[in-house]
């Protein structure tokens, strides 16, 4: 869906430009990949089936080789190698678009 929406709370102003959905069948999966031109990605569970889990419908985030990196707060979120969230109707994740992601 290539529908531009704008939301205006005269503190932030966000535009959706991409969206779609996905319906996957039993162990359906999405190979990792970035989203470019945006700042922020995100997925949000519309509705379940009975299979959903970890290797079925969740979604994970893939650690970026940063090998010099510290290890202090500001990096904490790179200290995984893959970060998975698992589905849950209702449930809205939301990352930084240069993460490597799928599901």
């Amino acid at each position: 869906m290539n529908d531009r929406i704008i939301i205006d709370d005269s503190k932030y102003i966000t535009e959706i430009v991409n969206s779609w959905f996905i319906v996957y069948e039993n162990s359906g999966f999405v190979a990792p990949h970035l989203h470019g031109n945006c700042s922020l990605s995100c997925v949000y569970y519309v509705q379940l089936g009975d299979s959903t889990g970890i290797g079925n419908g969740s979604t994970y985030l893939q650690k970026k080789s940063f090998n010099r990196l510290k290890h202090d707060v500001g990096s904490t979120y790179l200290q995984f190698e893959l970060q998975h969230f698992l589905p849950e109707e209702g449930k809205l994740i939301v990352w930084p678009s240069h993460i490597v992601h799928g599901s």
